[in-house]
C-alpha cells in the first residue's frame, strides 16, 4: 500500500524533515509516477497520506534505511519497473547528498543548495511554486518496510519455510499442470499461494499461519480471497490451530483447513475439505486486464489500429459478454504467471526445493514483466472480425450524414486545426485517432461548422 506525500505548499526543508522522520521509522519512501487511466474520478486529487492504487503506480526509485542497520540504499528501476542500479550508504550524510542529486529535475526543476546567501527570504515562500506545479511524474509516496518474521522474532521461524514447501507439493498433486505462484497480491492484501487452473476458471488460494504469525488480520484476508477464488484454504502449524480453537476464533464454513505437524510422516493434512465458495464475485477477473493486455486484445481485427485502448475497452464492454471477457482475462493471467510457475517446478523436480518456493526476486523473475508466454487475443474468443470495422465505418457514414462530404475529414483532422477546435471548445487535445476523431467532430458538429462556415442542412 502506497500512501501520497502531499508537497504543496512546503519548502524543502520541511519535505527533507518529515522524510528523514519516515525512513528512520522503517518507512520506504518511493518516487512514482502515476497512470491516471487506472484512477476514478474520485481518486484524480490525491490527498496527503491517501491511498494510491498500486495499478496506477509506476515505481522509478526507492530511499530506504536498512533494517538493523546504520547503512542507507537508493534503488532505481528503469521504465520496465524492473530494479536497475541499487547504491549504499554509510551514513546519513551522504544518503541525503545523494538524494538532493537525485531530485534535482527528477522531482522539482530546481537545484537544491545547503547554503544561501539569501537569509531573508522565507524558504518556504521561495519553494512553495514549485511544489505547487508538481506533475504526475514527478510524486512522492511511501509504505511500511516489509521486513521477514525472522529477522523481527526473537526465536527462528523454524516451520515457515516447511509449511511453503509442503503447501506447493499439496497444490502440485492436485494439479501438476496449473499454474502456481507464491506471494499474489489481491488488492491490499498478498495470498501466501494461488493455484490457476489452465482448463477451466478455477482458482485455490492459500493462506499460510506459521507458529509466530497472529491472527489480526485472518478476516479480512480470508473475506479479500473469496471474491475471486472457487477455493481457499487455510494451512495452519498444527500449535496455531489448537489456539485458534482456544481463542474461539470462527472460520468460515466454506474455508478448508490444513493442519501442519512437522512430527509426522505426512506433514500437512487435509482435514477439512473447501466447500462451495458463495462469495465470490460473477466476473472476477475483468479488472486484471493491463493497458497492454487491453490494447493487444483486438490484434487480428480489422481497423483496429484506428482504435484507442480507451475505447476498444469500451467496446468489449458494449459489445462482448462479460462471460467472455471474464475468460479471456483469466486465461491472460495464467500466462501472464506461467514462465515463473515452470520455473518453480523445474526447480522443485531438480531437488532445489526451497528455491522453488523462494521469492521471484531470489529466483530471477520479474513480475513487472506481464507479457508472458504466449500471444493471446480476442479472436480465440469473439466470432464477429469485423467488429472494429463495421463500428468505423458506421462512425465514418455519421460524419458524412452531419457534414454533407467526407472531403471535409481530412481538412477537419489536421492537427493545427483539431487543436484550434478543441481549445475554441475548451477541450484538451488528445491524440490523433481517426475513431475518436471521428466522434469529436459528429457530437461538436454545429459549433465546428459555424466555425469553418461550412454550410450543410443536417
Amino acid at each position: 500500500m502506497s500512501l501520497y506525500i502531499n508537497t504543496n505548499n512546503i519548502s524543502i526543508y520541511n519535505l527533507i524533515k518529515r522524510l528523514d522522520n519516515l525512513i528512520e521509522n522503517q518507512y520506504v519512501i518511493n518516487h512514482i509516477s502515476i497512470i491516471r487511466y487506472y484512477l476514478n474520478e474520485d481518486d484524480f486529487i490525491l490527498e496527503d497520506d491517501k491511498e494510491i492504487k498500486k495499478e496506477a503506480v509506476h515505481l522509478k526509485a526507492q530511499f530506504q534505511k536498512l533494517y538493523n542497520s546504520n547503512n542507507y540504499q537508493i534503488t532505481h528501476f528503469d521504465s520496465y519497473g524492473r530494479k536497475s542500479k541499487t547504491e549504499t550508504y554509510e551514513n546519513k550524510k551522504e544518503f541525503r547528498k545523494a538524494f538532493y542529486r537525485y531530485a534535482n529535475g527528477k522531482l522539482i526543476p530546481y537545484r537544491f543548495k545547503t547554503r544561501t546567501r539569501e537569509k531573508h527570504i522565507d524558504l518556504k515562500d521561495k519553494y512553495k511554486d514549485l511544489f505547487n506545479n508538481f506533475d504526475e511524474t514527478k510524486i512522492l509516496s511511501y509504505h511500511k518496510q516489509r521486513v521477514s518474521k525472522k529477522l523481527t522474532s526473537n526465536s527462528f521461524v523454524s516451520n515457515e519455510m516447511d509449511i511453503k514447501i509442503e503447501v506447493y507439493k499439496w497444490l502440485l498433486n492436485r494439479n501438476k499442470d496449473a499454474v502456481i505462484i507464491p506471494e499474489y497480491s489481491i488488492g491490499n492484501r498478498r495470498a501466501d499461494y494461488i493455484s490457476f487452473n489452465t482448463q477451466k476458471i478455477d482458482v485455490t488460494i492459500v493462506e499460510i499461519k506459521s507458529e509466530l504469525d497472529t491472527f489480526d488480520r485472518l478476516d479480512a484476508q480470508l473475506e479479500k480471497y473469496s471474491l475471486i477464488a472457487n477455493n481457499v484454504y487455510l494451512a495452519i502449524d498444527k500449535k496455531q490451530y489448537e489456539k485458534l480453537n482456544t481463542k474461539k476464533i470462527t472460520i468460515p464454513q466454506h474455508i478448508g483447513i490444513l493442519i501442519f505437524d512437522n512430527k509426522t510422516i505426512n506433514k500437512l493434512k487435509e482435514i477439512k475439505k473447501a466447500t462451495k465458495n458463495t462469495l465470490i464475485l460473477e466476473y472476477p477477473f475483468i479488472n486484471s486486464l493491463s493497458y497492454d493486455d487491453t490494447n493487444n486484445a483486438f490484434m487480428g481485427f480489422k481497423y483496429s489500429t484506428k482504435f484507442t485502448k480507451e475505447r476498444k475497452e469500451d467496446i468489449m464492454k458494449k459489445f462482448i459478454k462479460k462471460t467472455i471477457i471474464n475468460k479471456f482475462s483469466y486465461d491472460i493471467l495464467c500466462n501472464r504467471y506461467i514462465i515463473e510457475s515452470d520455473k518453480r517446478k523445474d526447480l522443485y523436480y531438480a531437488s532445489q526445493i526451497e528455491l522453488s518456493v523462494a521469492s521471484s526476486k531470489e529466483i530471477k523473475i520479474n513480475r513487472f514483466d506481464v507479457t508472458g508466454k504466449y500471444t493471446i487475443t480476442l479472436s480465440s474468443y469473439f466470432k464477429n472480425k469485423d467488429l472494429l470495422k463495421d463500428l468505423y465505418i458506421k462512425k465514418q457514414n455519421e460524419f458524412i450524414k452531419k457534414f454533407g462530404s467526407i472531403e471535409y475529414y481530412k481538412q477537419l483532422t489536421d492537427i493545427e486545426n483539431i487543436r484550434k477546435i478543441r481549445k475554441e471548445l475548451n477541450l484538451p487535445y488528445s491524440g490523433h485517432n481517426e475513431y475518436d476523431n471521428y466522434t469529436f467532430l459528429i457530437e461538436n458538429s454545429l459549433i465546428i461548422k459555424k466555425y469553418f462556415n461550412i454550410n450543410t442542412n443536417n
